[in-house]
């Protein structure tokens, strides 16, 4: 088992406030600074690294070199990034998973393992998001706003929610839904867009039962045996 390996394309060898300029979303835990290329994925000079350790018991973390024959490499923002891994041993959701979770699901992806989706709206309403606390005119304590960076996702799982609900579909595109369902995987494993499109994790099929699993729908009615 292993995890990802990243390259980018340059000279010198990255900091953290590099890969936050090509948009790298784990960039405060890279493990830099890596391994020197002389010829990458994409034939130019640059730096190959990984997460370091994998942050749950029982996962792995790849040896940092490029060898392209052995490995498969995957195009980020135009370029500006590569993802890869090892064709012998291609990232599990045990080496990706993180070490503490919430209350989540379980739901087959396309690689055919079980990867555990979040539950971001609870049946009652609420959110499992961290959010503000305050105080009524009581003062008793009450649950305010969703952190500003959970708020895309809390609004894109309530709209989903009004879809289920009112079966109202109609602009809640299939970008959205993939988006949600990258959101959500990413609260659980280090994963985003990027690497679920690598993979291959998400197909038109499986998409409906994560976004079941985000508001809290048992698979059995998603299957009409409820």
């Amino acid at each position: 088992m292993a995890g990802f390996l990243y390259y980018v394309p340059t000279d010198a060898a990255p900091t953290r406030a590099d890969l936050r300029m090509v948009g790298f979303e784990h960039a405060d835990c890279a493990a830099l600074p890596g391994c020197e290329c002389n010829k990458g994925p994409d034939d130019r000079h640059g730096w190959v690294f990984n997460l370091g350790s994998p942050p749950c018991e029982g996962g792995g973390e790849p040896a940092v070199w490029f060898k392209n024959d052995d490995q498969t490499w995957a195009e980020c923002a135009e370029g500006k990034w590569w993802l890869g891994w090892n064709n012998e041993h291609p990232p599990t959701p045990l080496d990706l998973r993180h070490k503490t979770i919430g209350e989540s699901r379980s739901v087959v992806l396309a690689d055919g393992r079980a990867w555990m989706i979040p539950v971001i709206r609870e049946r009652i309403g609420t959110t499992t998001l961290p959010v503000t606390l305050g105080l009524d005119r009581q003062g008793t304590v009450i649950q305010r706003a969703v952190l500003p960076g959970f708020a895309r996702l809390w609004e894109l799982t309530q709209r989903l929610w009004q879809g289920f609900t009112a079966l109202d579909w109609d602009k809640f595109t299939e970008e959205d839904l993939y988006e949600l369902a990258c959101g959500a995987l990413a609260l659980n494993y280090r994963i985003s867009k990027w690497e679920a499109g690598a993979l291959g994790l998400l197909t038109t099929e499986n998409l409906s039962y994560v976004c079941a699993a985000i508001v809290d729908i048992p698979q059995e009615l998603m299957n009409g045996e409820g």
